[in-house]
């Protein structure tokens, strides 16, 4: 009898647990409750229903990783901008880094890094990306576009990146993976944050000329 009533009571837990599972699934809260034990606890049958339901139950409670996107058509240009990258070494014509830029579901600008083939230590991957599109499209703002680099912007590329009006910015590779490979803007980093770059005002009488020009006269293209 009392086996009986520890086999009912151990179904009705089974069953409670899947309830719990699949509710906060539902309701978003998943990192708040201890999912994987609970899903560890069920019997494969129970486990079998959970999984006809379509709802996928956490089987990893580790670091969020929510902020690497996963969409399909952002991977597959993500893509298209890392194997620039490996071209770009493959030819020998600069660093490893690839990007494209796409508005509207198409690639609008494209470049790799040709800092030493342009002997220009601004023409990163990103620059000559936005360079790009913005002679394909004819503009110097790119709104409504989207950013897919191979890596982490350096602090003159996210500048360029935020000037050009781009409204989103992916990267695959990070800061610290470009450092373990020799390509560190760490110290910029610092700079910016210590403000321990050393500058100092150098005034001129013309300073305010072009200034002046600017602001009384309509005729200026304004951005």
């Amino acid at each position: 009898m009392v086996s009986k009533s520890l086999s009912v009571n151990s179904t009705t837990a089974y069953s409670v647990a899947v309830g719990i599972c699949i509710g906060a699934v539902a309701t978003g809260v998943m990192a708040k409750l201890p999912l994987m034990a609970l899903f560890k606890g069920l019997s494969k049958k129970d486990k079998a229903d959970v999984k006809a339901l379509k709802i996928e139950v956490p089987t990893d409670c580790g670091e969020d990783d929510s902020s690497v996107s996963s969409d399909n058509v952002n991977v597959e240009f993500m893509s298209q901008a890392c194997t620039l990258a490996t071209k770009n070494l493959l030819k020998n014509t600069g660093g490893p880094f690839g990007c494209v830029i796409v508005r509207d579901g198409k690639i609008i600008g494209q470049g790799a890094n040709s800092v030493t083939t342009s002997k220009d230590p601004t023409c990163h991957a990103e620059m000559n990306a936005i360079r790009d599109a913005c002679k394909n499209v004819d503009d110097f703002v790119l709104e409504g576009a989207t950013c897919f680099t191979s890596c982490e912007p350096c602090p003159m590329c996210y500048a360029a990146l935020r000037w050009a009006r781009i409204d989103n910015i992916y990267f695959a590779n990070t800061r610290k993976d470009a450092h373990d490979i020799g390509f560190s803007d760490q110290d910029i980093y610092d700079e910016i944050e210590k403000k321990s770059q050393k500058m100092e005002r150098l005034t001129s009488p013309k300073a305010s000329e072009a200034f002046n020009m600017w602001s009384e006269d309509t005729k200026f293209t304004r951005y």
